[in-house]
């Protein structure tokens, strides 16, 4: 089962998942990277769209 948490306000939006079953090491390595590879990549979209103004 997984439940997630939807939260809309001023500064973005952002989204939390619970697990309520086990989930092997190896996916939850996965997920941390791509999640860290996401915010990396919006870091310097930022970035970019600053430099641009």
């Amino acid at each position: 089962m997984m439940a997630e948490l939807l939260e809309l306000d001023n500064s973005g939006i952002h989204v939390a998942q619970y697990l309520t079953k086990y989930v092997p090491k190896e996916i939850l390595q996965k997920k941390f990277i791509d999640s860290i590879e996401k915010a990396k990549i919006q870091l310097e979209q930022r970035k970019n769209i600053e430099n641009e103004e």
